[in-house]
């Protein structure tokens, strides 16, 4: 007679002793290839290479070659421009690859150079007292203009440093075609708005007096204020000049007391705002640190620094 559920069922009635051991068997039967799947899977898992690591930090000093590549990082103000001379460089020496990482601020910069995570920090103001520690060499490379931006809608081309001044007192509150002007801020510490508060003390006090009040927007990194002052009419803020021509962001850049940001004006003495970006290393630079400083220096630096209307600086480490 052939075994059937039914026939299964009634024999194990009148067989109550069995009735655990072929449960547990036909259970065993059932589990068995699950357990060696389970146990092949284990072991490919652990036993194979390690998986890469979503929250896993990016390339270290450990996992590069010192003498060909290069890891560079910090303020965002630095970034377009310090990309465009990694790319002129490298072409200019093929067994150089040198890449920027987006911005994370000349403090951030400076902390990745401590932790040995870059062999560059791009730093766009001086260095703190706390933050001169032994074996910082500091090498400033441009001399970058600090400009007034505004939206592309706004007609004026230029404002007065007096004007500036009552501009974020909040004194002066339209442009000349009535437009309702509306100034952007940066973070309190933000490069661009120290170096205009150094030239200009009167700015200095609209400026600080401002944040208290919470009375004007504030963007907390290089692209946001591009974005702000892009997406608000009549909006004005301050922002590194290179910075905005080399990423092309189409924002009208004003002349202050009638002279345009360029770097050719600073040297003149004509443009009054602007601020050092420079680069900071850490001990005995790498011989590929070495190669890339020398090509920012030399005629291939100094063509791309002065085609996105800053001054080179070339006069070495201080």
């Amino acid at each position: 007679m052939p075994l059937t559920s039914r026939n299964l069922s009634d024999w194990l009635d009148r067989s109550p002793l069995l009735r655990p051991v072929v449960l547990w068997s036909l259970v065993a039967l059932v589990a068995l290839p699950l357990l060696v799947g389970a146990g092949f899977l284990t072991f490919t898992v652990f036993a194979g290479p390690e998986p890469p690591r979503g929250n896993a930090p990016g390339p270290t000093r450990a996992t590069r070659s010192s003498e060909t590549r290069l890891l560079l990082a910090g303020s965002g103000s630095n970034v377009p421009l310090t990309r465009q001379l990694a790319d002129a460089c490298s072409r200019a020496l093929p067994d150089l690859h040198v890449e920027v990482d987006e911005g994370m601020g000349s403090t951030g910069g400076l902390r990745a150079l401590a932790d040995g995570e870059i062999d560059l920090a791009l730093v766009s103001r001086p260095l703190r007292d706390a933050e001169r520690t032994p074996g910082l060499t500091v090498v400033p490379y441009a001399r970058a203009p600090v400009a007034v931006a505004t939206h592309p809608g706004v007609v004026d081309e230029g404002v007065t440093q007096a004007q500036l001044v009552e501009i974020f007192q909040g004194v002066r509150g339209r442009w000349s075609d009535g437009r309702v002007v509306v100034p952007v801020q940066r973070e309190s510490g933000d490069s661009s708005h120290a170096a205009v508060s150094k030239r200009l003390p009167a700015f200095a006090v609209a400026d600080e007096q401002a944040r208290p009040e919470q009375r004007w927007l504030v963007a907390y990194h290089d692209r946001s204020m591009h974005e702000a002052l892009l997406a608000t009419p009549g909006s004005v803020g301050l922002v590194d000049a290179s910075a905005v021509r080399v990423g092309g962001w189409p924002l009208r850049l004003l002349k202050v007391d009638g002279a345009a940001p360029t770097g050719a004006a600073i040297a003149a003495g004509k443009y009054p705002f602007w601020k050092d970006l420079s680069f900071v290393s850490s001990g005995r630079p790498s011989a590929a640190v070495a190669k890339f400083l020398a090509c920012v220096a030399s005629p291939v630096g100094e063509d791309v620094i002065r085609k996105a209307e800053s001054l080179p600086l070339s006069g070495g480490a201080r």
